[in-house]
């Protein structure tokens, strides 16, 4: 579900920006001329520059954004020697390694939907 979403969505803005190139697409001799394009009808060279400069965009920034996420997000390494200096006694890397995917187990078992209510206890001061 989630991936046909990101497809369609992708697929959408391809389309858009063809063509919102497609329309205002002035003065492109030059690029015709760069991709060779100079036999072609006009209206075949006004579809392919739209292509061009309007479906490969969207594709480049989600590579970009994949990069970003992938550079951000921290590695197995750098977890484990995190837990091994926050944690007071000593541990091994297979007891970190341990730690930490029983905390990963934790978060997945629990139920982001469900909201606990909380007992509030008032306190009257005299």
């Amino acid at each position: 579900m989630v991936w046909t979403l990101f497809i369609l969505l992708t697929t959408f803005q391809m389309m858009a920006n063809t063509f919102h190139a497609y329309i205002n697409l002035e003065d492109y001799i030059p690029w015709i001329e760069l991709f060779g394009l100079e036999d072609e009808e006009p209206i075949y060279q006004k579809r392919v520059l739209s292509m061009v400069s309007g479906a490969v965009l969207p594709i480049i920034a989600l590579g970009f954004i994949k990069s970003l996420v992938d550079y951000i997000r921290p590695n197995e390494e750098e977890i484990i020697s995190e837990v091994k200096i926050h944690n007071e006694e000593e541990m091994t890397d297979e007891e970190a390694k341990e730690y930490v995917n029983s905390k990963k187990e934790n978060l997945e078992k629990k139920k982001p939907n469900k909201i606990t209510k909380q007992k509030r206890r008032v306190i009257y001061k005299p």
